[in-house]
């Protein structure tokens, strides 16, 4: 038997998952109004009902995002980004890393220390 086993009927939620299904468990069960859901959670009433549509059919799971765990439709190509950290490391490879704003210093021209400043 794996350990994982037995946590396989439990469902990963983040916080603000967890908070929407308690407020919406408050609606089911007559503690709370649609319309209080509704301000609550910053959504209009027609989404409340869709959520609740959505736990009665599917569940707790059917509140969970369903790109959890999906890699992201804008996440550059995988070896675009691997020549774009090769041509980093080939240029700054020798260099400790700074703070942003001790980094933008060495980059500006002598003299200018701020971007409010006028151009010389």
């Amino acid at each position: 038997m794996s350990i994982v086993e037995p946590f396989q009927d439990r469902i990963l939620m983040s916080q603000k998952e967890r908070d929407v299904l308690k407020i919406m468990h408050a609606v089911l069960q007559g503690q709370r109004t649609q319309a209080e859901a509704a301000r609550l959670l910053g959504k209009s009433t027609r989404q409340v009902r869709r959520l609740l549509r959505k736990l009665e059919t599917g569940g707790e799971a059917a509140l969970v995002h369903r790109l959890r765990g999906r890699p992201s439709n804008h996440r550059p190509d995988p070896r675009q980004r691997r020549a774009i950290l090769d041509a980093y490391r080939r240029r700054y490879g020798g260099f400790r890393l700074m703070p942003g704003p001790e980094f933008l210093q060495c980059l500006l021209p002598f003299g200018r220390r701020h971007s409010d400043e006028p151009d010389p």
